[in-house]
């Protein structure tokens, strides 16, 4: 039996990689070709059927791609639908927090859009939300809101 186990645990946790790695995946050509608002590389994208920590494992691996290609500085946002609501998680490189940009004050700014709240530290946050039709508006805040640095 703990054989079983382990054999359905680690199966398991091989599928959850898999997973990660086709929703990086599906998203990689925004990665490679990310919109530039200013000098500041912007990712921003969708993710279907994807856990909280789905969506934070992509973000970590969509920051270290733009870093290793030298797109920094960066700002990453990945929008997580759900039956009834909508997530954000949204990350900015460290050097834009000296500029101003603080990821846990904005995502609550763009969750009110939402009908919503979060928070978060100065480079990673996460909110939810009711209003799913509002995206392009919070899309449009963040735009803004990294043009001012530019």
């Amino acid at each position: 039996v703990g054989k079983v186990r382990e054999e359905l645990r680690e199966t398991h946790e091989e599928m959850m990689i898999l997973r990660r790695n086709a929703m990086y995946l599906a998203i990689a050509d925004r990665v490679a070709k990310p919109e530039m608002v200013g000098n500041i590389a912007l990712v921003v994208a969708g993710l279907e059927g994807a856990t909280k920590d789905d969506v934070k494992t992509v973000v970590e691996r969509v920051a270290r791609e733009l870093v290793k290609d030298g797109k920094s500085p960066y700002a990453v946002m990945i929008v997580r639908k759900e039956e009834k609501s909508v997530g954000l998680t949204l990350k900015f490189s460290a050097d834009l927090v000296p500029r101003g940009l603080k990821a846990g004050v904005m995502v609550r700014e763009l969750a009110k859009l939402m009908g919503g709240g979060g928070g978060g530290s100065d480079e990673f946050a996460e909110a939810g939300g009711k209003d799913a039709g509002k995206m392009e508006d919070v899309v449009s805040l963040l735009r803004s809101k990294l043009a001012t640095l530019s």
